[in-house]
């Protein structure tokens, strides 16, 4: 485990204004770069051993310069410590967010659903999944886009389709209901985003069951109800995308990210509130 950072502390050159979270393989610290007078988050792994880990996410980070997910600004590698210098975004996590307002305006939330499809669209397209899509990967800015962050769990898709690094910290690949190995990391970041559609349009999940077995029921029997049935404020085209994206059967979810972000690009809402 690395020295534990603690406030007006300097890494490096960067001194240490608060702890933003402790995640299961890294802390998050906000913190100041002098050069610049510019906040920027320090991503400092648990496990100071895993050179292989840090250097992969922050490959990936570099290899996805796009307005919607969070950017990689530097690597350090110091003699007792070695950490990420990420882009610090003003605002608060999506998961926050919905447990705040509990389910978003419609129009909030397709404008960050684009964001987020745009985001997997780039990393896609550079063969990256990211395979942990969840609210609380995804910032949200007051007036700015929302970013995709997170991507610790990422891979290039060739590493994907081989498994998970082994003894690799942090959680497991999202999965989804009918996965099957002919079933690609790609379609599988695309049900995620699914789900976070249907959870900000809603306020709740479609599969908040213990048993797998049992939530898999759900999507065959299409017993999941659709969003607009649930929050009568919710255009059913939306509605429509977000079902179309949790389909049980692969080959009736959308058929890549660009697929997913045209059909969110033609749905007419006001301005969001």
């Amino acid at each position: 485990m690395p020295t534990v950072p603690t406030i007006n502390q300097i890494i490096g050159e960067y001194p240490i204004l608060k702890k933003l979270c402790d995640g299961e393989s890294a802390a998050l610290y906000l913190a100041l770069n002098p050069a610049q007078n510019q906040k920027v988050v320090l991503k400092v792994p648990h496990y100071q051993d895993d050179q292989k880990g840090l250097l992969l996410e922050s490959r990936i980070l570099a290899a996805l310069p796009h307005p919607n997910i969070v950017q990689l600004r530097k690597v350090e590698k110091r003699p007792k410590i070695s950490f990420l210098v990420l882009e610090f975004v003003e605002g608060e996590d999506l998961d926050r967010l919905i447990r705040r307002k509990r389910a978003l305006a419609p129009a909030q939330a397709l404008a960050i659903a684009r964001d987020v499809c745009s985001a997997i669209s780039c990393a896609h397209a550079r063969s990256v999944v990211h395979q942990n899509i969840t609210p609380a990967n995804v910032l949200v800015s007051s007036g700015g886009p929302a970013k995709l962050t997170g991507f610790s769990t990422g891979r290039f898709l060739k590493q994907a389709s081989d498994g998970l690094t082994p003894g690799r910290p942090g959680p497991p690949p999202i999965t989804a209901p009918g996965d099957t190995p002919v079933a690609s990391a790609c379609q599988r970041d695309l049900w995620s985003l699914g789900l976070l559609i249907y959870s900000m349009l809603t306020g709740v999940l479609p599969r908040e069951d213990s048993d797998p077995s049992k939530t898999d029921q759900k999507f065959q029997e299409d017993i999941v109800l659709a969003p607009h049935l649930i929050n009568g404020a919710v255009p059913q085209d939306l509605s429509e995308a977000a079902m179309k994206a949790l389909a049980f059967k692969v080959e009736d979810r959308y058929s890549s990210a660009q697929d997913f972000y045209q059909a969110l690009r033609v749905i007419k809402l006001g301005p969001p509130r």
